[in-house]
């Protein structure tokens, strides 16, 4: 049976912003439409470990 893995709150907004996309995002788009006063540096994180975890590719 596969488990499905939790992703972290934080991650999951920005899974939520690129799911709602219509179109591949640059990363200071996706600082743009979160609802966060994140960092550019923070949101380059977490792209990060997704993508180390393959929810995103670049």
């Amino acid at each position: 049976m596969n488990k499905m893995k939790k992703i972290p709150e934080a991650e999951l907004e920005v899974m939520n912003v690129l799911w709602k996309a219509t179109v591949p995002l640059k990363t200071s788009e996706i600082v743009e439409l979160l609802d966060k006063a994140w960092a550019m540096s923070t949101v380059q994180v977490l792209l990060t470990r997704l993508e180390e975890r393959g929810y995103v590719q670049s």
